[in-house]
């Protein structure tokens, strides 16, 4: 067991470090001593957009956490061995991160609805 968290970690570790420096710099030259840089989400100055595109992001990085999750509920229960405790932990793990995914949409649909009926009336 030490051994499988030893290579999940340098697995975690490489996948980190991958995204860290895989990047290039997308800067364009105008002058000798002038960079301008694109701006890659471009969104503009309304902070209706701006809350919009992050809750949009966030929402993406939940559903990510929540996949993650579902995927190690189902490992656990998968390596459970017969042992009813893991079992019941897989389960229960799987049944909370869908609940929780189910939860976070509902409020956005709600929020969403409340957002559109505030912003008709102007």
């Amino acid at each position: 067991m030490r051994n499988l968290k030893k290579i999940n970690f340098i697995f975690l570790l490489t996948i980190v470090w991958s995204f860290m420096f895989s990047g290039q710099a997308m800067a364009a030259s105008v002058g000798p001593e002038e960079v301008k840089l694109k701006n890659p989400i471009n969104i503009g100055t309304d902070v209706r957009v701006v809350i919009g595109t992050v809750i949009k992001g966030l929402m993406g990085v939940m559903g990510a956490l929540a996949l993650l999750m579902v995927v190690w509920g189902a490992g656990t229960w998968l390596l459970s061995a017969g042992n009813p405790e893991k079992v019941k932990a897989g389960s229960q793990t799987m049944l909370w991160a869908v609940l929780g995914v189910v939860i976070t949409v509902a409020s956005y649909m709600i929020l969403t609805n409340i957002m559109n009926l505030i912003t008709i009336n102007k």
